[in-house]
């Protein structure tokens, strides 16, 4: 694929430093030449992707997928059956929503190789918007021979581009509308529920997780959280467990609740008296303010998707930034009566929210294995790397 740009090489630097850092657990493979551990084999990919060695980007990518590969056709037995479906839980189906950008191409590649180290259980799919013939063919090649074969559970859905929207009568490009259009589509398309069809009880009890291309997981994320390390936002939450009616997310680290003061009568296209006013700003951060992961069941997501996408370009039309289409999801679960109950610690993204994300486990943690942390170590679920991390001291 011809994805050479000098701006994706500077992403790609930044991205990679941040992934050596996370590189902890170790599962063992067995090279040719040498024992070395899957956290190892991925360094070298790095090294060798980063080389000024006179090869094309194309092969330097291949190259670190070539890792990725051999670490799952020698995982021990044991690392492979962590791999396989419960018949204790309902199925799992993650998705996170990309572009047909050459960024997101490298997001998606790192977002399934640490769902593949982890051993994430379930489904993992990238609904994919907007590539071309000539690029859906070049990313349907690339994932056959290099994604797929870490996983059979990994999978690929492509859609329209959902980014041109209306405003003002006029026609602009807002990226992340394809999240709310793109998560429709694939349920929809792949999983075939409908408005007009009654759905499966087992399908719809399944669970749904919804995350960004810019997540990494550092363990496995679960639809049970009775007996997982995490921080509920409140002392007694409504539920520990994802099921129908009882959705669970993380605690956004960034959004405030200035979303109560739209107009919600143009955002649903509803008469006074027939939605749901909003709730007090103070219950925001309780209940609606919304991050992902979204963790919700079938039944529940199908009905959050319909209407996200009903509001959200409402929402844009007076709330022009990144966050309309979270402010959209929100109002959504407020018409359906759906509040979240919220983990603040199932991710860390920015350090200006140290109390509505997972921070803690990161400071508790000895000074000499901030970057290496071993293995037993207390962690977030994933890391949101949406921010710039930077290690030093700030020279103003």
């Amino acid at each position: 694929m011809n994805w050479s740009s000098s701006l994706l090489l500077i992403f790609l630097a930044i991205a990679i430093g941040l992934i050596s850092v996370l590189q902890f657990t170790a599962t063992t493979i067995h090279d040719v030449k040498s024992h070395i551990t899957a956290s190892e084999a991925f360094q070298i990919s790095i090294q060798e992707f980063m080389s000024p060695k006179p090869t094309t980007l194309d092969q330097k990518f291949i190259k670190a997928a070539h890792y990725a590969k051999e670490a799952n056709d020698l995982l021990p037995d044991i690392q492979k059956q962590s791999h396989q479906a419960s018949d204790k839980r309902p199925d799992y189906y993650m998705v996170f929503s990309s572009s047909c950008s050459p960024q997101q191409h490298w997001e998606s590649f790192v977002f399934f190789y640490h769902a593949f180290k982890v051993g994430q259980p379930g489904n993992v799919t990238r609904i994919l918007s907007g590539c071309n013939d000539q690029e859906k063919e070049e990313v349907d090649d690339f994932f056959a021979k290099y994604i797929r074969p870490m996983s059979p559970r990994f999978h690929l859905h492509h859609t329209q581009d959902y980014g041109k929207v209306q405003k003002n009568k006029k026609t602009q490009y807002y990226k992340y509308m394809n999240k709310p259009f793109g998560l429709q589509d694939w349920m929809e398309n792949a999983l075939g529920v409908s408005e007009n069809k009654r759905m499966d009880s087992d399908l719809a009890d399944s669970i749904v997780m919804l995350l960004d291309p810019d997540m990494v997981l550092l363990r496995p994320l679960v639809h049970d959280f009775t007996n997982e390390d995490v921080e509920f936002v409140e002392e007694e939450p409504a539920t520990k467990v994802v099921k129908t009616g009882f959705p669970i997310a993380q605690q956004d680290g960034y959004l405030s609740s200035k979303w109560v003061q739209h107009d919600f009568s143009f955002v649903t296209a509803k008469e006074q008296g027939d939605f749901i006013p909003p709730p007090p700003a103070k219950e925001g951060p309780l209940h609606w303010n919304s991050g992902p992961p979204y963790l919700a069941t079938v039944a529940d997501m199908y009905r959050i998707a319909i209407k996200w996408t009903e509001y959200a370009p409402n929402v844009l039309e007076i709330q022009d930034d990144i966050f309309a289409e979270m402010v959209g999801l929100i109002i959504a679960t407020v018409q359906l009566e759906l509040p979240f109950t919220f983990i603040r610690s199932l991710v860390v993204s920015t350090t200006e929210s140290v109390d509505r994300e997972g921070w803690s486990y990161i400071d508790a943690l000895p000074d000499d294995q901030v970057c290496r942390p071993a293995a037993s170590a207390r962690l977030p679920v994933g890391l949101h790397y949406c921010k710039r991390y930077m290690l030093g001291k700030v020279i103003r």
